[in-house]
């Protein structure tokens, strides 16, 4: 939250995650974060193009979920 993200997304985390990835249609990685488990953790959006992202999670056992995000102008 917020979708759709303007200057920022806030990935809120429940389980045990590693790491939190926004890739872009491409499945090209834009920005990368390693976190340590649950909480909530803040994304810069700001200079991104409009469009639609990713947000790819990865637990502690390498399995990995995709959450879409949309970026507006």
């Amino acid at each position: 939250y917020p979708n759709p993200a303007r200057t920022y997304v806030n990935v809120e985390v429940t389980s045990d995650i590693r790491q939190i990835e926004l890739v872009n249609y491409l499945g090209q990685s834009i920005q990368t974060m390693e976190v340590s488990g649950k909480g909530v953790y803040r994304m810069n959006t700001t200079n991104l193009e409009s469009g639609v992202y990713f947000i790819r999670l990865t637990d502690t056992t390498g399995n990995t979920s995709l959450e879409r995000v949309t970026v507006t102008r």
